[in-house]
């Protein structure tokens, strides 16, 4: 079993589980019952060109005493965040699997249009619904000037401003579950000048 849906994992024997975080040689796999480490199995490593990222539903032989779970099947995805390797033209890494919404946040007093841009382009081609989130809006100026901005290239995506000091903002989300997945690999890249616009990718 390589790629798979949730129905065939069940029929299979297999755990469903979900991908919680990616350490390279082990993954941190949170099912139903509990929350383990896993590895994946060696025929999915040698037949799948689809490996397991953060986000993915995965199948899994749970573990036996302190012995990781296998992780043997990995289930269509329905969005994916990827980027292409440094000095690996042809080879893409999925950064999140299975977004539905993305979250792009950047400080009201520092913002760089451009890199929102470039983030909103992102979320579209990983198939999820992004949305443009200011922060410290009590120290801009003029708050509506920058939405403005924002709107100009953001086609039709939210931008909601917000401050941890008036509230503006702080209405409850309409969604009902979501879990905030840090893009640790573009936050590694950003310059220190950059680091007031990062993309984070929520998934449901």
């Amino acid at each position: 079993m390589v790629r798979t849906t949730l129905r065939v994992i069940r029929r299979e024997g297999l755990q469903p589980a979900r991908i919680a975080a990616d350490y390279g040689a082990e993954y941190l796999v949170h099912s139903a019952s509990e929350a383990t480490r896993a590895v994946i199995g060696r025929r999915l490593r040698a037949e799948s060109t689809v490996l397991p990222s953060v986000g993915d539903w995965v199948g899994v032989v749970p573990r036996a005493w302190d012995t990781p779970a296998v992780i043997h099947g990995v289930v269509e995805r329905r969005t994916s965040f990827s980027r292409k390797v440094v000095h690996r033209e042809a080879r893409e890494q999925v950064l999140a699997a299975n977004v539905d919404v993305a979250f792009v946040v950047a400080s009201a007093d520092d913002v760089n249009v451009r890199r929102i841009e470039r983030y909103l382009a992102m979320a579209w081609q990983s198939g999820a619904v992004p949305a443009v989130v200011l922060t410290k809006s009590d120290l801009a100026e003029s708050v509506e000037g920058i939405r403005l901005e924002i709107e100009e290239v953001a086609a039709g995506t939210p931008v909601l401003a917000t401050s941890a000091v008036t509230g503006e903002g702080s209405r409850r989300s309409t969604h009902s579950s979501l879990d905030l997945v840090p893009a640790s690999c573009w936050a590694r890249q950003a310059s220190a000048s950059q680091r007031s616009s990062t993309a984070w990718p929520v998934q449901r």
